[in-house]
């Protein structure tokens, strides 16, 4: 069994995510200099489009049924802050360090396929928080 799993446009298997969760494989962010510029490119267009139209889902809009919702301008950096405080609010016992490796393996896999307009540095940091053991509280139960 090769020990590191290199993260990044490819899939890896949930034995590869079982794995790493249980530390018995170490994973890697591809650190290639075309992969980093493909993550980045998705970035970049997320700001192009949003100077040249302004409406993006989930970024100048609403989720869900408020999609219709406009953002102002204003308020659009603290969107994603309110989004993830609505979703941080749960109950009930705290999952496992070892649950919770895979929720960010998981997590980190889904981001680096590339599609998903955030910046190789917030990978690179998942990737840190990963090697660094430095996990999040996550709620057993959504509220």
């Amino acid at each position: 069994m090769n020990n590191t799993i290199i993260i990044g446009d490819n899939w890896i298997t949930i034995e590869n995510i079982c794995n790493i969760a249980k530390q018995k494989q170490k994973l890697a962010l591809n650190a290639n200099d075309y992969y980093i510029e493909k993550v980045n490119k998705g970035s970049a267009f997320l700001e192009r489009l949003l100077n040249e139209n302004g409406a993006i889902y989930g970024v100048t809009t609403g989720y869900g049924d408020s999609c219709t919702s406009p953002v102002p301008m204003h308020l659009v950096p603290e969107l994603s802050l309110h989004l993830s405080r609505f979703h941080g609010c749960g109950l009930g016992r705290f999952f496992s360090a070892e649950q919770v490796r895979a929720i960010m393996v998981t997590r980190l896999t889904s981001l680096a396929i590339g599609m998903s307009g955030v910046r190789y540095s917030l990978l690179k940091q998942i990737e840190l928080f990963l090697e660094h053991e430095i996990y999040p509280l996550i709620p057993e139960e959504a509220r």
